[in-house]
Order: C-alpha cells, then structure tokens, then sequence
C-alpha cells in the first residue's frame, strides 16, 4: 500500500492443501490484517511473506469466497501486491461494495481478542460512511476524516502535541448523529456505489447550476 507496491503478484486461485476457516482466519486478521484508509477510502488488506505461498493462496480462496445471498454481487475482487523489499505480499480488497456486502458481514459475525477490534469498529464506521453516501455530506465527510487520522498507527502516538486525537466513544457518538440522518444514497435502488455516487453528482451539479 506504498510506492514500493507496484509489482502485481499473481497467486493460484485453484486448489490448495492448505484449507483455512473462519476461527483460524480471524486470528491471522488480528496479528496481520490491516483496517486502513487510503486516498479518503476504506480497504481491507492481509500481509504475508511470500514464502508462504500455501498460506496466501489458502487466505485469497476463502476471502473470494465470501458472498452475500441476499444481494447481486460479484465473488469479492481480491488483489495483490508485491514490496520488492521487503518480499511481502498484501491482499487487498478495496471496493465499497465488496467489503459492505461481503467482507463485513464475516467480519460483524466474528469475535476478535486484541486492540485490533478498535481498529476494525473505527474502520466499519468510515466503510458505512462511504457505502450509504454520507461521505458527501459536510459533516459526514469531516467525521471519515477524523476517522482516517486516529485509526491504525495514529492511535498508538506517544505525542501530547496530537491535536487530531479523538476517542473512540466521541467518534461513536458523532457517527450515531450522522446515521440519524436520511442517507443521501438509496443502497436498496439495485445500483451499485459507484453508480450511485454518479448519481448524487449529477444531481448535485445540477443544483447548483441551476439555484
């Protein structure tokens, strides 16, 4: 998720020896698995050496997988890369309706032990955010902000200069008065959340064309 990804790597998608679940997945998720945000969205994102071939391929089966019954949507889109460096390979999964549809639910349906549920209850907020519009309401949009600047590392400085720090409970609470409010995106319309966001800036531009 840095400039030394670049290089695509292809792993095998077919048959493997190495069959994971979900116990043994979340686990990995706790001690590798990131909860991040990048250019102002959510992704999803496991991190392995690439020596660990069987392991990669066994995580990238399971998280395609992953479906929601009750709407229309692809297998979920898992990419990777490889850091030339450092020899590690990261799945990511960064489509809204992906980790909305199908990666959340698996993850809601899970129990997780370490200080990483933090991480994920914050990133769940900024993925609702996203997914139902709310991104593009002032208020919406500094609340992901904020998010973006506590969440993973930026929760774990020591500096008593940090001015973006915000508690848990206080994003909570503000995500609580935001969700309160009508969503601008209708999730229930058969569109998907690209097509939606089109929408709403369309509709938007006009609005302001024309008032």
């Amino acid at each position: 998720m840095n400039r030394n990804r670049e290089t695509t790597q292809p792993l095998d998608s077919g048959n493997n020896d190495f069959v994971i679940n979900s116990l043994w997945l979340i686990g990995f998720i706790e001690g590798d698995g990131t909860f991040g945000i990048k250019n102002s969205s959510p992704y999803f994102q496991i991190a392995q050496k690439i020596t660990n071939q069987g392991t990669l391929n066994a995580i990238k089966i399971y998280i395609s997988k992953l479906t929601n019954v009750n709407v229309k949507t692809s297998v979920t889109n898992v990419t990777s890369a490889l850091n030339q460096k450092t020899g590690v390979v990261s799945l990511v999964v960064n489509n809204i309706d992906s980790l909305y549809y199908n990666i959340l639910p698996f993850l809601d349906g899970s129990k997780m032990y370490t200080r990483k549920v933090i991480d994920f209850k914050l990133w769940r907020i900024s993925l609702i955010i996203h997914k139902l519009g709310y991104y593009y309401l002032p208020e919406g949009r500094q609340l992901f902000t904020d998010i973006s600047k506590n969440i993973n590392k930026f929760r774990y400085t020591t500096s008593n200069t940090n001015q973006n720090s915000i508690s848990l409970t206080e994003i909570i609470k503000r995500s609580n008065d935001l969700f309160a409010i009508q969503p601008p995106f209708d999730i229930n319309s058969g569109k998907n959340h690209k097509e939606l966001a089109q929408e709403f800036s369309r509709a938007n531009d006009k609005t302001r064309i024309y008032s």
